[in-house]
């Protein structure tokens, strides 16, 4: 949570530091990915230095199943529910009262407070989905797998701009769906770092 909550903050500084992102979304979208999908290196180096140094001292690996695929999963827990407290918390403010809160610019079929509940299932289930690609990406050091996976999460960034709301709601649902198959595809792998040792 700590380490997305990081990449947010340094692409608030870089919205503040340089005005052209200001006025352009799509290019502050793409390198918001960029800075997220860079902060995510540096994490999984301190989950396999922290999950080395805690496999070494602990005893009971049912207690604490520390493996790439629970690990994973609880990564992109921290990481949606990070995404969505930040972007969606401030929602709930401008539903208090007598009127709804709408954009005319963009989706304007529904209220914001809809929209928010639409999106906030496939978006958090692409933060797992994510992290478990990631992951097996980084651990077979497959930077093709990387590189696909940060495409598909800029793709669903950017799609989150489109202004028809159905083809929006639909479009990430899709994507979440795509990036379960592919997760759900690399967990059932023979090769796949889920099993536990010692049991």
């Amino acid at each position: 949570m700590a380490f997305y909550l990081c990449a947010i903050m340094v692409n608030s500084v870089l919205w503040k530091l340089l005005p052209f992102l200001q006025s352009s979304l799509t290019m502050f979208i793409l390198i918001g990915v960029l800075v997220i999908e860079g902060i995510r290196p540096i994490y999984y180096r301190f989950y396999t230095k922290f999950h080395n140094s805690f496999e070494s001292i602990s005893t009971n690996k049912v207690v604490f199943p520390m493996n790439d695929l629970f690990g994973a999963i609880s990564s992109g827990f921290g990481w949606g529910i990070v995404h969505i407290l930040l972007f969606y918390s401030p929602i709930i403010s401008k539903s208090i009262g007598p009127g709804t809160y709408f954009q005319f610019n963009q989706c304007s079929t529904f209220s914001v407070i809809t929209k928010a509940v639409y999106l906030t299932p496939p978006i958090f289930i692409q933060h797992i989905s994510l992290m478990i690609i990631f992951f097996n990406g980084f651990y077979k050091k497959s930077t093709l797998q990387w590189w696909i996976a940060m495409i598909l999460h800029l793709f669903a960034s950017l799609w989150s701009e489109f202004e028809e709301c159905t083809l929006l709601i639909v479009g990430e649902y899709i994507i979440a769906f795509i990036e379960i198959i592919w997760s759900f595809y690399l967990i059932h792998k023979p090769d796949y770092r889920r099993k536990l040792k010692g049991l």
